[in-house]
């Protein structure tokens, strides 16, 4: 199950973009905040709540009061206390490459758009997104797989011992 966050003070362009979301089943729940302050401070009562939180962040760069800069600087420190790895993807009115090439000083930024994000983009990203889940779901699967049999390695040991 994956999960949208839209952070950009725009709400015609969060329904626009969830319309299209919606129709096209590309997320399967989607929320979104005009204010970046309060999209951070969701993300920091839910820290610790992996189903809460989102799989993928959509950031807008020009906002009044906390931009997306100020958002990413925030999330970065943030990021060792969240319960799950959230992407982010930048999408923005701007088209200057410097900002584009700041977005790099942020391993968790995915992508680099420029509004309106197209179908094909958002289908790109929700396959990128789905793609990203199963990989860390098969290898949570396989590091308990190790656990569980280095468990039963360390068991079997001690009943030889005995």
């Amino acid at each position: 199950m994956s999960k949208l966050l839209i952070i950009d003070n725009d709400p015609i362009y969060q329904t626009t973009a969830q319309l299209i979301i919606n129709k096209n089943m590309l997320f399967d729940d989607c929320i979104s905040y005009t204010d970046a302050r309060l999209a951070l401070n969701y993300l920091i009562e839910h820290r610790h709540h992996p189903e809460a939180l989102p799989d993928v962040i959509f950031l807008n760069l020009n906002m009044p009061g906390m931009d997306g800069w100020n958002f990413l600087c925030q999330h970065e420190d943030l990021l060792p206390f969240l319960a799950k790895k959230i992407d982010v993807f930048i999408v923005t009115s701007s088209v200057d490459r410097k900002d584009e090439l700041r977005s790099h000083a942020y391993p968790f930024v995915q992508g680099f758009y420029s509004k309106p994000l197209t179908l094909k983009e958002l289908i790109d990203i929700s396959n990128f997104v789905t793609a990203t889940a199963i990989k860390y779901a098969n290898l949570r699967q396989l590091a308990t797989v190790s656990t569980d049999s280095l468990t039963g390695l360390s068991n079997h040991t001690k009943v030889k011992k005995k």
